[in-house]
């Protein structure tokens, strides 16, 4: 009886090592298990332990390697960190590490460090009586204007998302007006110049 107990035991436990890298291999091919096998083994476990499936910490995967332009098991390791501050904000995980993956691409903030710069700014939201997860999704949203508008640290944009909500708009409309006023400036500016070239005021 014990032995059958013992044998059922192993049977189950093989089966288990074949489905789990038979889903590294679906996901990330011969390459995914020869190279890579350890570190996603380590995501899918922290998937699974936060209600995840697999399918949704490869996107995480994928995000960071095609933004960041890094290999598979240093994305597989971010990704950990990924899914832990997706799930206690309430964000998507694919959001999340498109998020960070701007931060890190346009601050002096590193990949690891992108997801402490994510924990601070939800926790500045909260002090503020904003919902972090309106805060961060805004951010996610407004990549090209993070691009645009943010300082070294990125802070003055978490400023002005918490801010722009605040006031009942997201960060995309706050900078779409900024653009508009920047555009206004330039006009103003380029038709004082005009005018005092010709001697006289444009109508």
């Amino acid at each position: 009886g014990s032995v059958l107990g013992i044998l059922a035991l192993m049977g189950m436990v093989i089966a288990g090592i074949s489905a789990l890298t038979q889903d590294i291999g679906d996901n990330f091919g011969a390459l995914g298990i020869d190279n890579n096998y350890a570190s996603l083994i380590d995501l899918r476990s922290e998937a699974v332990f936060l209600g995840y499936e697999f399918d949704e910490a490869v996107g995480a995967v994928d995000e960071l390697t095609s933004s960041l332009g890094v290999s598979v098991d240093e994305a597989a390791g971010l990704s950990v960190a990924v899914l832990d501050t997706a799930r206690a904000i309430g964000m998507g995980v694919t959001e999340m590490a498109s998020l960070q993956s701007v931060i890190a691409n346009v601050t002096s903030t590193s990949a690891e460090g992108a997801n402490n710069f994510v924990k601070q700014a939800a926790a500045l939201a909260q002090v503020n009586n904003v919902a972090p997860k309106d805060i961060l999704n805004d951010m996610s949203d407004a990549s090209d204007e993070i691009a645009k508008y943010t300082d070294d640290t990125g802070d003055n944009m978490v400023r002005a998302a918490i801010r722009a909500r605040q006031l009942g708009m997201s960060l995309s409309d706050a900078a779409g007006i900024a653009d508009g006023l920047l555009d206004f400036q330039t006009s103003l500016s380029k038709e004082m110049e005009a005018s005092v070239m010709i001697g006289k005021p444009l109508n």
